[in-house]
């Protein structure tokens, strides 16, 4: 189960739980206050403080697995949904040819903006036939920071009905 938090949210979460870190803290500290010095217990503070927020954040945010169509008779758009907090979107792609570490690829376009709620790439002219497979890795801006979604792979089994321009 993954749940998806929005920054806000996880502001606010990383400051119930370093307020229960520090009064975890004062607890100790005041249990065996003989035995320990301010600055010990100011390290132990800003040791649970820097913990907390290495875990808490070091995975808040997750790209949307990209959405793949491909057209017949050419043509592909890979997209995402929009979310608030999205500033930009960036698609690299090869076909039938796995990246060899982080390469730019075949395809490599940066998504300014959104339309109609999705962050789409589109690509009107290449022929992608049923067996193809396009590798593709993803780059997202969220809240002023990069985020890579990577390893992707699409195999064409069948055309989308319509194209939307």
């Amino acid at each position: 189960m993954s749940i998806r938090l929005s920054a806000r949210q996880m502001r606010a979460l990383s400051a119930l739980a370093l307020l229960c870190i520090n009064q975890l803290s004062l607890s100790i500290c005041s249990a065996f206050g003989d035995l320990l010095s301010a600055e010990y217990e100011m390290r132990l503070l800003l040791s649970c403080a820097f913990i907390l927020t290495a875990v808490g954040l070091g995975d808040a945010y997750k790209v949307p697995t990209a959405q793949v169509r491909v057209f017949y008779p050419k043509g592909f758009e890979v997209s995402i949904p929009h979310e608030e907090g999205i500033s930009l979107f960036a698609f690299h792609g090869k076909l039938n040819e796995e990246f060899d570490g982080l390469e730019a690829g075949t395809w490599a376009r940066d998504i300014p903006s959104a339309k109609r709620g999705r962050w789409t790439f589109r690509d009107r002219e290449t022929a992608l036939n049923l067996g193809d497979t396009l590798y593709y890795w993803t780059y997202v801006i969220y809240n002023g920071l990069g985020y890579r979604e990577d390893d992707g792979a699409y195999v064409v089994t069948e055309y989308a009905p319509n194209r939307r321009n």
